[in-house]
């Protein structure tokens, strides 16, 4: 199929070829001073039966450059192979607390959704509407769809039950200040991570602000707070250096499998902290890494513990020395499994959540377009150059 780059350009071919064709048309029909023995000569050669040349060579040949360098701006060329079909899907996969995932489909026309595993089986949509229970895979936390146009599939994704359910997760820095890469990457690599979405119950806040007031913070969160961020019963010393391996305190909230014996730390910063906090581990018998849970404040008597704040405090960023080692997402994997999941109070099972979506590439035939630009642009210079000289060559 015959394409163009910039279809505008062609008013620009379609002038030239006007402008053009006039003047070849015009010719030399205007009064011209000649000298006797030309005149003569042209008379000579009617009565000699010849014909007298009505276009001019030169200038068919410069017209005709012209017209090619017009259309070369158009950006002509040939497009093969097939085009993939524009189908406007909006497709999500649901389910409520841990129950059994639901499939919405909002199509513009009918087309054909195939659960490819189990053994296949397909619903025809036409209309906007849920699709309740789509059969999952195996394991019965992935849901393999795709969209089919007539005999084309257009579309192809996988959706995966999100663990503990979708969590916000935010960031608060004071002037100067920022939060860890690799803090952020160990929750944000979670499918169930929405973030900077504030709209969900249940959120990750990361903070690293002096100014940071908890009272503000509701319930449902994961505080992990670094640096001087202000937290309750946490005195602030100086940041100072220290020489020596990471020491487990005897305590709940720091699971047997979480190694921490292959970690360095060479500084930190120093603090008391009250007996409200737990201290998870020490360096050179300095508080490294502790936790508190903070008690609901909705006062709502149906809620657990774990529907509260639950805070942790690090007393340096973790990728000076923790985020090298496997213990560091190892941790903070746990900690988010144990905060959002277990004990999720009497409201847990009524959430609803939403399926990470992976969508998938589809096969389809390469689409290859032959730009015929450079070849006429090519042509068009011979063109122009060769007119040019030849009108050189004649007024000399």
């Amino acid at each position: 199929m015959l394409i163009f780059t910039w279809p505008m350009m062609l008013t620009v071919a379609g002038g030239v070829v006007a402008l053009g064709v006039l003047a070849l048309w015009r010719g030399e029909r205007g009064r011209q001073w000649v000298s006797s023995t030309k005149l003569w000569a042209g008379l000579v050669d009617v009565a000699a039966g010849g014909k007298r040349r009505a276009i001019d060579p030169v200038w068919l040949m410069i017209f005709a450059g012209a017209v090619l360098g017009a259309l070369a701006a158009s950006g002509p060329g040939w497009r093969s192979g097939e085009v993939l079909p524009k189908v406007d899907v909006e497709w999500s996969v649901r389910s409520v607390g841990s129950g059994e995932p639901r499939l919405f489909v909002e199509a513009s026309h009918g087309v054909v959704v195939e659960a490819l595993r189990p053994p296949p089986s397909s619903v025809v949509v036409e209309v906007a509407g849920p699709l309740f229970d789509p059969p999952t895979c195996d394991d019965g936390q992935v849901v393999h769809m795709r969209v089919r146009e007539g005999d084309r599939v257009v579309r192809e994704a996988k959706f995966r039950r999100p663990v503990g359910g979708a969590f916000g997760l935010l960031t608060q820095t004071g002037r100067g200040l920022r939060i860890d890469p690799a803090l952020w990457r160990v929750f944000a690599i979670n499918p169930a991570a929405k973030p900077n979405d504030a709209r969900t119950d249940r959120k990750v806040l990361l903070v690293n602000d002096p100014a940071f007031d908890i009272t503000q913070v509701r319930d449902n969160t994961l505080v992990v707070a670094t640096g001087q961020t202000r937290l309750p019963g946490v005195q602030l010393g100086e940041k100072m250096k220290v020489d020596g391996s990471v020491e487990r305190m005897d305590v709940g909230g720091l699971p047997a499998f979480v190694r921490l014996d292959r970690v360095k730390i060479d500084q930190l910063q120093s603090a008391t902290l009250s007996e409200d906090w737990a201290v998870l581990a020490k360096v050179d018998g300095r508080s490294w890494l502790a936790m508190r849970q903070l008690e609901p404040r909705d006062g709502n008597p149906g809620l657990s513990r774990s529907n509260g704040v639950t805070v942790i405090w690090l007393a340096l960023q973790p990728s000076q020395d923790w985020a090298m080692d496997s213990s560091f997402p190892i941790f903070f994997a746990d900690l988010l499994a144990r905060t959002f999941s277990v004990g999720g109070g009497a409201d847990a099972g009524r959430d609803i959540h939403e399926w990470a979506k992976e969508e998938m590439l589809v096969a389809w035939p390469a689409e290859r377009v032959v730009g015929f630009s450079r070849w006429l642009g090519g042509l068009a210079i011979v063109l122009l150059l060769g007119g040019s000289v030849l009108l050189l060559r004649r007024a000399t």
